[in-house]
């Protein structure tokens, strides 16, 4: 009795395994995935093969999926990207924001989320505002901070695996902003 691995996975962008055609059979416990690119959602399964009798353990087998963001990095330990957030200016020079905390898969969860900004038009908002403790479950947050002229504002989930870097730049909309405030500071932080 020869025992190999068959290799089998998906189509990169997160459809569902193909079990018809393996990709790799193996005899060695370990096999190397090639570079996956920019903006994967691959997904592989190996299942025990026995070679002597044709036989394939199919009631049976290990999965790993691995997700990379925009610029390649794997964002699967990272935490979900968060749903609906939304920024716009308000009377008093601040801006209003709110966003539904991600949904929690497995150990990703958010331990907070962190607040950027940018004055430059077009620029990347790395000017940090406020961080906001994740309160847990999925929780609505709102948000209000002084404006400074901001052109773009993100707010990134993080945890201790990292920070989620590929989340959209939002522009603010609503009433034009003639401060020119030398900080932002928090003014108020809400979650239900």
């Amino acid at each position: 009795m020869a025992i190999v691995y068959r290799i089998y996975a998906n189509d990169g962008h997160g459809g569902p395994i193909n079990y018809n055609l393996p990709i790799a059979t193996t005899a060695a416990t370990t096999f190397l995935v090639g570079t996956l690119p920019p903006g994967s959602d691959a997904a592989y399964a190996v299942r025990a093969f026995d070679d002597s009798v044709g036989i394939e353990e199919s009631n049976r087998d290990a999965r790993v999926r691995i997700r990379t963001d925009a610029l390649g990095t794997d964002v699967g330990a990272l935490p979900g990207a968060l749903i609906g957030p939304s920024v716009r200016r308000i009377s008093g020079r601040r801006l209003a924001l709110a966003w539904l905390s991600p949904v929690i898969r497995g150990s990703a969860g958010p331990d907070g989320f962190r607040l950027y900004a940018t004055t430059v038009a077009g620029g990347v908002p790395d000017q940090l505002l406020a961080t906001v403790a994740f309160v847990g479950g999925q929780s609505t947050y709102r948000l209000i901070v002084a404006d400074a002229g901001y052109r773009g504002v993100t707010i990134r989930p993080y945890n201790a695996a990292g920070e989620r870097a590929a989340e959209p730049v939002l522009s603010p909309s609503g009433l034009s902003s003639t401060a020119s405030l030398s900080a932002a500071e928090l003014i108020g932080a809400n979650s239900n």
